[in-house]
């Protein structure tokens, strides 16, 4: 039994829950940093019974996908990096 955090997580599609570890290899960070996301509440979790965290799967892709496309915060975007290497090569 899981029991979530701020909400419930909808939809049977969406019941799929990460552990620390496989949020950190997705993101190429350490689990201590995901572990800080949460705290932050940059991360949504919810909690087991036995007070470990776990990560919804489609939370986890949603935000991949904004930083793939926008990068991270306080980084040049990744358009702009394609755009000034091209310039550099030339």
């Amino acid at each position: 039994m899981i029991t979530p955090r701020k909400s419930a997580i909808p939809g049977a599609e969406r019941s799929q829950l990460l552990t620390r570890r496989e949020v950190a290899l997705r993101f190429g960070v350490s689990p201590q940093t995901v572990t800080r996301w949460a705290n932050e509440d940059i991360i949504p979790h919810v909690r087991t019974l036995g007070g470990q965290r776990r990560y919804p799967a489609y939370e986890v892709e949603r935000l991949l996908g904004v930083l793939w496309e926008h990068g991270l915060p306080g980084s040049q975007p990744p358009f702009l990096q394609r755009e000034s290497e091209a310039k550099e090569q030339q």
